[in-house]
């Protein structure tokens, strides 16, 4: 569960060959902004290689994130699983229903109490409730687990089946809309290939093909050797991977070259430290050469400069990075850090020193104590443009002040441009934006925040002139906006929460998507009249566009394919 957006979902997937679920309760659980920048809490997931009878419980759930932002609560017996997560806006409350089934509900915070015998109370019920399940309760071996999201009346599963043959999980997702299926197993007791595919089980259209091929290195490492997309195909996209293999090499374990489909390159030199010194790349059609004449160049140097003060913090950072084309210098950038500053150098000529008086500086300063250490305090541009930040906090509300335009001779203040102030509650939702001109102080532009949900999401906007715009939101988005003219345009989603249709002044759009959420066809119509398609497309197994349809019906076809040498035509 990732808390932190507006969009309440959750994402099941299959990866690495196991079984995963993530579960993406975006605003619904966030940590005080007051306390951190992000407001991210962390994130619930399952995740399992095999089919096992832990499944059905939340033992195997795990949680995470950054703490104290986001309390957990472990199950009072063992310690061993999460029984519950509370933030600012709402609580995540997992409860084992039996054997073959627990429940993850979803409360906004007007139905969270007071803590009983260490556990948080709740009242009414859950906004949205995840239920992990086996559908097939007198066969704990079925290899077959239910993920389903019941909200606002409406209940989506997603099946996960683990198919023997294929030594791997199956995905359906939601009316069959997509499923991803994926196998793994080996040749010659050496090669790990994992073929996997992405097909909408109503139309047995298939959306995307690929296969991953690893091996077991000498140091004991899965690593990826090549990666076949729309594998079989006349267009097939090929990329192989290399890698340092020798314990003598710098990059020992780490990537060697990296060759694309159509004759694409790169190559990779690290330091003694293991870190990246040189990248080499091609240019135009020249194969894979170290010839610094003949293809691109990046050289990387983390030697803090001489005589700039450089705390040497961050060892990992390129303190030099030169661009060569064709053995030509073509961008020079420096890095200076000091104790609460970043100093970002770009050379305007060929070989210029980090101090050069021509060369292009942006510098930005960060509060280096105090409840905002490690926030950004200033920015000054090249071109001597300053942006300045302050922050401020009481028991309800944070504000953001950012100054932005043409600073004073020492750029310690902005005389002239913009002041934005910025008003967030406790659970980072908006209060108010209102933005000034710093000369005259007239207020340019506002918006004020009002008739918030119970989670904390605004349905009201409220403008400068006094207009306002409304928003419905429902169980998978918004349902509608009613603009600052009174139109209102509406929205429906289908099962996997794509936008299905928009209408408007009459008019309604509706679109269709294949398995990976791609546009496939926009129709539009209104007023009895017959929907006109507006846009269709197709793609091949590699995701590429094959044609596209306007609404005079015109076809435009795209075709791939590779030359004598390999290269893309």
């Amino acid at each position: 569960m990732h808390f932190r957006s507006r969009k309440r979902s959750a994402t099941v997937i299959v990866n690495d060959n196991a079984l995963r679920i993530l579960l993406h309760t975006n605003y619904l659980l966030r940590s005080d902004p007051n306390k951190t920048p992000t407001g991210r809490v962390g994130a619930l997931a399952v995740r399992e290689p095999v089919p096992t009878n832990a499944l059905f419980s939340p033992k195997l759930l795990s949680y995470a994130g950054p703490q104290p932002d986001a309390e957990v609560i472990w199950n009072s017996t063992n310690k061993t699983w999460v029984r519950q997560v509370k933030a600012v806006d709402g609580l995540a409350d997992i409860i084992t229903v039996n054997s073959n089934q627990y429940e993850i509900r979803i409360f906004s915070p007007p139905n969270v109490l007071s803590k009983v015998d260490g556990l948080w109370q709740t009242t009414n019920s859950p906004s949205i409730t995840y239920i992990v399940q086996n559908p097939e309760p007198t066969n704990p071996s079925s290899g077959r687990l239910y993920f389903i999201r019941n909200a606002g009346g409406q209940s989506h599963t997603n099946e996960f089946k683990w198919v023997s043959e294929d030594n791997a999980w199956t995905l359906t997702r939601p009316d069959g809309l997509s499923q991803h299926r994926k196998a793994s197993y080996t040749t010659n007791t050496t090669f790990l290939l994992q073929p996997q595919e992405w097909k909408d089980t109503n139309t047995q259209c298939y959306a995307g093909q690929w296969t991953p091929t690893f091996v077991t290195q000498s140091w004991g490492g899965l690593t990826i050797v090549t990666n076949r997309v729309a594998p079989g195909a006349t267009n097939e996209l090929l990329t192989v991977f290399e890698y340092y293999t020798s314990t003598n090499d710098p990059g020992y374990r780490l990537p060697k070259k990296v060759s694309g489909p159509g004759g694409g390159w790169r190559y990779f030199v690290y330091d003694s430290a293991g870190r990246l010194s040189k990248a080499y790349s091609g240019f135009l059609n020249q194969a894979y050469t170290t010839d610094t004449n003949l293809c691109r160049l990046t050289v990387y140097d983390y030697t803090p400069l001489s005589g700039s003060g450089d705390s040497g913090a961050d060892t990992n950072a390129p303190r030099t990075q030169i661009e060569f084309l064709l053995g030509k210098e073509i961008a020079r950038d420096y890095l200076v850090l000091l104790d609460g500053e970043r100093r970002e150098i770009r050379c305007a000529s060929a070989g210029a020193a980090w101090n050069n008086t021509n060369n292009l500086a942006t510098v930005t300063r960060y509060y280096t104590n105090g409840t905002f250490a490690g926030l950004v305090r200033s920015v000054l541009e090249p071109e001597g443009t300053l942006t300045l930040y302050e922050y401020a906090t009481n028991s309800t509300n944070r504000i953001n002040t950012v100054w932005h335009g043409q600073p004073n001779a020492e750029k310690t203040t902005v005389i002239d441009g913009t002041k934005q102030v910025t008003v967030l509650g406790q659970a980072g939702q908006l209060i108010s934006e209102t933005e000034y001109d710093v000369g005259t102080g007239v207020v340019l532009r506002q918006e004020v925040y009002s008739n918030y949900d119970e989670f904390y999401r605004p349905q009201r906007v409220t403008h400068l002139d006094g207009t306002f715009e409304d928003t419905d939101y429902g169980c998978c988005g918004v349902d509608s906006v009613s603009d600052r003219d009174g139109t209102v345009t509406s929205y429906t989603y289908d099962a996997l929460g794509r936008k299905q249709s928009q209408e408007r002044l009459g008019v309604r759009t509706d679109y269709a998507y294949d398995a990976l959420g791609r546009v496939l066809e926009i129709n539009r119509g209104g007023g009895g009249q017959r929907p006109l398609t507006v846009e269709g497309r197709g793609y091949d197994l590699a995701g590429r566009l094959t044609y596209h349809t306007n609404a005079l019906g015109a076809v435009t076809t795209c075709a791939y394919g590779f030359d004598a040498n390999g290269q893309h035509v």
